[in-house]
């Protein structure tokens, strides 16, 4: 029904905004009640309330009652077909692929599927530097990626990628660096996230927690140097069967990750 679809549009658009729903109800003279009422499907807004939320987020009558997502789902499959065949080559080729799809999906960039396609683009942009000049630049891109998946992404799979990404981020930091000791400090807080919600499923909603926040200081880390030690050899036995350069490539560097974390 029309109506679920703008409640549960509504709470998705509140949400990527990072309002809550006093915030909201204060915008549209109402209680936060009915905000809960709309989102839950117990109460629909009529077509007044409907344009001022739409006017409030900034989308079409269209978008928040569903009707455009069948075209926004077939360009972004089209956008991901379009940019994945184009996958090899050498690091200008990558590189010119890579501003191609960032003016292509220009309006539709705050998407899950269009941010974890972009990942996938660096990633592979990554994985073919060619000297030091492109890793730095692609590290950054990387990390300014995966910050983003952090700050407005509320798919946990995704935010679990943009964790492990940052993890090897400030574990790639030169010894040399001023910033050495504090960045690989970084990396294995980033890395203890992944690991702790990956083996435990009760924390799985904690993933995309900035690790500085209070709420992640508090959360328990029981057993995780067993699960850490777990992980590490399950590893070491997948790097023995024949996987692809790529895969492999990932492989040893969540093995360093777990090295640095295990000797501690």
């Amino acid at each position: 029904m029309i109506y679920e679809t703008i409640g549960k549009n509504i709470k998705f658009f509140r949400k990527e905004r990072k309002m809550t729903q006093s915030e909201l109800a204060d915008l549209l003279f109402i209680s936060p009640q009915m905000v809960s009422r709309y989102e839950n499907n117990i109460a629909a807004p009529d077509i007044a309330t409907v344009a001022k939320i739409c006017s409030i987020f900034h989308i079409s009558m269209d978008i928040l009652c569903g009707l455009e997502s069948t075209s926004k789902d077939k360009r972004i499959n089209d956008l991901s077909e379009k940019y994945t065949q184009k996958m090899q080559g050498d690091f200008s080729a990558l590189k010119k692929n890579y501003e191609d799809f960032l003016l292509d999906a220009a309006d539709i960039m705050n998407d899950d599927r269009v941010m974890k396609l972009q990942l996938s683009l660096l990633e592979n942009l990554h994985d073919h530097i060619e000297n030091e000049n492109h890793h730095r630049e692609i590290n950054e891109k990387l990390f300014d990626c995966a910050s983003r998946i952090l700050d407005i992404s509320q798919d946990e799979e995704l935010r679990s990628y943009a964790n492990y990404r940052m993890a090897i981020y400030f574990n790639e930091t030169p010894f040399e660096h001023e910033d050495y000791q504090k960045n690989l400090n970084l990396s294995k807080e980033y890395m203890r996230k992944v690991l702790m919600c990956t083996y435990f499923p009760k924390y799985t909603p904690l993933i995309g927690i900035d690790i500085r926040s209070d709420l992640y200081a508090n959360v328990q880390m029981d057993n995780i140097i067993f699960f850490a030690n777990k992980l590490y050899y399950t590893i070491k036995q997948l790097l023995r069967k024949d996987l692809d350069d790529n895969l492999s490539a990932k492989y040893h560097a969540l093995l360093g990750c777990l090295i640095d974390f295990l000797d501690q």
